[in-house]
């Protein structure tokens, strides 16, 4: 009889994976990555490859008209056992507030953003909701005709607009 004793484990468990990839998305998307402070070059939707398993990482995207968006995202132990753990992310991105300069010729007129007055020229109000892609500017002054303008907030987060009021005859 042979002597020896082969060891074969009768249970092979897999260790869990090593390796990880983000799938990052936005809402809206074309966000610019920010990865541990680090430009990426990439945006959103995009992956971001060769994470390890069990780390942290910092994730900041920032997109023109929005506020930037910091979130810490942990790539969870836990999980699928096989091949590359995907783990996938989406942020949704807040547009931020914007500015509105107005100033008139003469000076000294009412704003009025939507019907809501604003202020008298030469004005600046920030902090103004942007939700609303398109609103009415209008500029009023007693003696003169009043200017309603249609405006509409692109990416900036800035506006500034000049209007000359025109004199109502006697």
């Amino acid at each position: 009889a042979y002597g020896g004793m082969a060891f074969l484990p009768t249970l092979f468990s897999e260790p869990p994976p090593q390796e990880a990839v983000l799938i990052l998305k936005s809402m809206p998307s074309d966000a610019k990555i920010i990865h541990n402070g680090q430009d990426t070059g990439l945006t959103t939707q995009a992956e971001i490859t060769g994470l390890t398993v069990g780390t942290v990482h910092e994730i900041r995207l920032e997109l023109p008209g929005y506020d930037p968006m910091v979130q810490t995202v942990k790539i969870p132990v836990e999980g699928n056992t096989e091949g590359v753990r995907s783990v996938p992310k989406t942020m949704f991105l807040v547009k931020a507030k914007g500015t509105l300069k107005v100033s008139s010729e003469p000076a000294d007129a009412e704003v009025y953003m939507d019907g809501r007055y604003l202020g008298n020229t030469p004005m600046e109000k920030s902090g103004v909701s942007r939700d609303k892609r398109e609103f009415k500017l209008t500029v009023r002054l007693a003696g003169y005709y009043e200017k309603t303008l249609s405006i509409t907030w692109g990416s900036e987060i800035a506006l500034q607009k000049s209007v000359k009021l025109k004199r109502r005859p006697k």
